[in-house]
This record gives structure tokens, sequence and C-alpha cells, in this order.
């Protein structure tokens, strides 16, 4: 049953962090629901309270939140 969450929540994190590299250039509000969905499945991690995937999630909230401040790219 965890394993399953695992692999679950880390498979909608690639395909987030996918669709808001190559889709998402300059348009921050869908980024900024893309980094809400993240922490949605970060929250689902943090039920299963490992401590791996909780530096691993806050790891990918990071990069997510710094993606987000400098995506202003000329």
């Amino acid at each position: 049953m965890i394993p399953t969450l695992v692999i679950l929540g880390i498979l909608i994190l690639i395909v987030v962090l996918i669709i808001s590299k190559f889709y998402l250039r300059s348009n921050i509000f869908l980024k900024l629901v893309l980094a809400l969905a993240v922490i949605v499945v970060s929250l689902l991690v943090f039920n299963i309270s490992s401590p791996i995937l909780l530096g691993i999630v806050i790891v990918i909230i990071l990069g997510t939140i710094m993606n987000l401040t400098k995506g202003r790219e000329p």
C-alpha cells in the first residue's frame, strides 16, 4: 500500500516538472497552479512520514520555488 503511494507521488511530481519545463515558459499563473499540485502531492508523502522522502519532497518544493522566481527569462 505504501509503495504504491510513493510511486504514484513520484510519477505525479515528474509529470508536473516535465509540464512546467516544456509547456510553460512565461505563464506565471499556471506555474503557481503546478506548484500547488506539487504541494498537494507532498502532503500525501508527508502522511507516509519517511525521512528520505521528506527530504526529497523538500528539495523538489525548493527547486520549484526557485524555478518560479527565476522564470523571467528574456
